[in-house]
């Protein structure tokens, strides 16, 4: 039980991730201003999505990357553990993940593709199904970054905000 705990705790900061792209695509995205007191339309999904993915560096410059390995240390506070993680990807949708944890003990995650699977102390090797296997999915989409509305289907704009001075 105590691994599962461990390893929500990696989905969630997993799935914090993708809500902050999605958040972060709402902010970049604002750019027009109107006169005081004249209503403003507000941008379609596209139109936030396609600035979002030009401050990127655009679809071209994104897609010439077809790997990547990204390296953190992990601080959970309940129960208090800290750790390392390593996240190799490859495009188009393979992942794998390894969290070795200080004083011993690890968990392994991955997506083929096709199949996702981790690997515990206490369980060993499964398969993943449901929601868990729906987030390695999405975590191993290379991709992502313009992949959002395909990922997030029901995605709208809701309003404007200023990030830093910049609408």
């Amino acid at each position: 039980m105590r691994s599962r705990s461990w390893m929500s705790s990696i989905l969630a900061c997993v799935a914090c991730s993708a809500v902050f792209a999605v958040g972060l695509v709402c902010a970049v995205a604002q750019e027009t201003t109107a006169p005081q007191g004249a209503a403003t339309a507000l941008p379609t999904v596209d139109e936030v999505l396609d600035k979002y993915v030009s401050a990127l560096g655009g679809e071209a410059a994104i897609r010439r990357i077809t790997t990547r390995v990204a390296k953190g240390t992990l601080e959970l506070s309940q129960p208090p553990v800290e750790g390392t993680t390593v996240v190799y990807q490859k495009a188009p949708n393979k992942i794998y993940m390894d969290t070795e944890f200080a004083g011993g003990g690890s968990i392994k995650r991955g997506f083929d593709g096709k199949k996702g699977w981790h690997d515990t102390p206490q369980t060993g090797v499964e398969d993943l199904t449901g929601p868990e296997l729906a987030g390695v999915k999405r975590a191993a989409d290379f991709y992502g970054d313009i992949n959002l509305k395909e990922l997030y289907p029901k995605m709208t704009v809701k309003g404007e905000e200023s990030v830093d001075g910049h609408k």
